[in-house]
């Protein structure tokens, strides 16, 4: 197939390495779904951590920063 389309291995391994470079993302077409959409939901969460570091007490939970979220979300709605 990429002799018909005028192109080698190495120059199609070598495109793939360019576009590896220049995007630092793997080729949608190479990915797995199953395992694309858990890393993305991955990568998701970890940015949103990134974006609340010093916003938050390092000492808590995962359980007392969704129930301080809840208690404030639903504190301005009632004023």
């Amino acid at each position: 197939m990429l002799a018909r389309e005028g192109m080698s291995v190495t120059n199609a391994i070598r495109g793939l390495y360019r576009y590896l470079d220049a995007r630092q993302t793997i080729p949608v077409f190479l990915k797995d779904p199953e395992t694309d959409s858990a890393s993305e939901r991955i990568e998701e969460k970890r940015s949103i951590l990134r974006g609340l570091i010093g916003r938050l007490p390092s000492d808590s939970s995962p359980e007392q920063i969704r129930d301080e979220r809840l208690s404030r979300h639903f504190r301005a709605g009632i004023q």
